[in-house]
């Protein structure tokens, strides 16, 4: 071979004879090669320079780099890269026949270095280590458990990503399609005001009685909710046959017009109209109370009592507790207390306010469609979708935090030997103006029909 020191390049093809003169007894083919084995093989066309070292480097260094750089392949596919026929029944360092059955199938399997001679490609006696590393689990399968949890976990955000989007977009529809209920007073010029009231009204057993009169006002600017309650015995100047608030909706033929007339005596106490109603039966109610998964409570005191007549048994012990829907009818119904009706009241308010504080959540809008449903189905209202949505949509916007609750202004009296809550006429003309009224004009005692003693 004829090398000129002034190259320092030399054929892949000389190099192979040197390997033969040096090794006779192994095939040039078999020549393993002293740089760390690599998965792209060498072509007869590339050149190899010296270093240095006196060591063979590629001149094409992208081939280099990719055939050091690249992952290992599987077992299978990189026992070539040593030049090194298993098919041979010959061991290739002693020459000696091996049995077809537990011959190592590559490198890997036989547990020892192709090299375990001792000696190495060039014939010198330079023994090393011929342990072979176990390969580590990312070479074998291609990932770790690490990978596998990584990849669980950005699944499960992508999931939480759409959620998000799903319910935004609800949202935003629904925000579209919302519109608030309003019903106009005359006499009271326009509305300057966003703020929307709606009556909330829950009968007893028998249906014709009218047991929680509750007003739920919205101002969606101002950012408040407030509840104001009207005591069932508030004595009212009719001609009914029992002069309590609570007896206007069976005397009118209960249903539409029975709600009707109550939302029209409301008017003359009040002196403006409310914007919608919603009247709630018993069952209606505990149905609305399981569906939403009950509600956290503090009850009052111990509450027992039975009257088989109204098929009604009570039995609730004091304390925070969760309610069902039954025992939530026990609690609304309960009226032994010191101060009676308007203990009861304030219970009433309180456990509406605890409902909506729970239920105006995300689980709460889950339940929305359901919701609905219920209402239409059971409930009885003059209000249309569009204002269910838009009444759900801004009690969540203004949240529960600083609700508002109150009663309207009275005391407990006699009238013609029967007790009433009887009304202070200028106490709820001032509690109208500052919590209910919408109008440009303030309501006045000379617009409000209140009957006193």
């Amino acid at each position: 071979m004829a090398h000129n020191k002034d190259e320092d390049t030399i054929d892949l093809s000389e190099i192979s004879k040197i390997c033969k003169n040096t090794q006779p007894q192994r095939p040039a083919a078999q020549q393993p090669s002293r740089r760390r084995p690599m998965s792209g093989q060498i072509s007869p066309q590339q050149t190899l320079s010296a270093d240095e070292d006196g060591l063979w480097d590629f001149d094409d260094a992208q081939s280099f780099d990719s055939g050091i750089r690249q992952r290992p392949e599987p077992d299978a596919q990189r026992a070539h890269i040593f030049d090194f026929d298993f098919s041979d029944p010959h061991d290739p360092y002693t020459d000696q026949p091996q049995p077809a059955s537990g011959r190592p199938q590559n490198m890997y399997d036989s547990g020892r270095h192709p090299y375990a001679s001792g000696v190495d490609a060039y014939g010198d006696a330079q023994p090393y280590d011929t342990t072979v590393p176990e390969i580590p689990e990312y070479e074998r399968t291609g990932h770790t458990g690490t990978r596998r949890k990584r990849r669980k976990k950005h699944r499960f955000l992508r999931f939480l990503l759409i959620l998000l989007g799903l319910l935004i977009l609800i949202s935003a529809a629904a925000a579209l399609f919302a519109r608030p209920p309003k019903r106009e007073t005359e006499g009271l010029g326009s509305r300057t005001g966003d703020t929307v009231n709606v009556l909330i009204a829950g009968t007893d057993q028998d249906g014709t009685r009218t047991d929680t009169i509750m007003l739920v006002s919205i101002s969606k600017k101002s950012g408040k909710i407030s509840l104001t309650s009207v005591p069932r015995d508030t004595l009212v100047d009719n001609v009914y046959t029992s002069q309590k608030i609570n007896s206007v909706y069976g005397f009118n033929g209960t249903g539409s017009d029975g709600m009707e007339a109550l939302m029209a005596e409301l008017t003359e106490i009040l002196g403006i109209t409310p914007d919608g109603y919603v009247l709630v039966d018993l069952d209606a109610f505990i149905q609305l109370v399981d569906l939403m998964g009950g509600v956290w409570f503090d009850v009052p005191q111990d509450m027992h009592y039975e009257d088989p007549t109204q098929d009604l048994y009570i039995d609730l012990t004091a304390g925070y507790q969760k309610l069902d829907g039954q025992h939530a009818m026990q609690l609304v119904r309960f009226r032994s207390y010191a101060m009676a009706d308007l203990q009861r009241v304030n219970v009433q308010r309180d456990f509406i306010q605890a409902a909506l504080n729970q239920w105006l959540s995300v689980k709460g809008v889950l339940h929305a469609p359901q919701v609905v449903r219920l209402m239409q189905e059971n409930v009885q209202t003059d209000l249309s979708v569009s204002n269910m949505i838009w009444l759900a949509l801004a009690m969540k916007s203004c949240g529960t935090d600083d609700m508002e609750t109150m009663t309207l202004p009275g005391v407990p009296g006699m009238y013609d030997g029967v007790s009433f809550f009887i009304l202070d006429r200028q106490a709820v003309v001032d509690t109208v103006n500052s919590v209910l009224n919408p109008y440009a004009d303030a309501v006045t005692t000379d617009r409000v029909v209140i009957k006193t003693y």
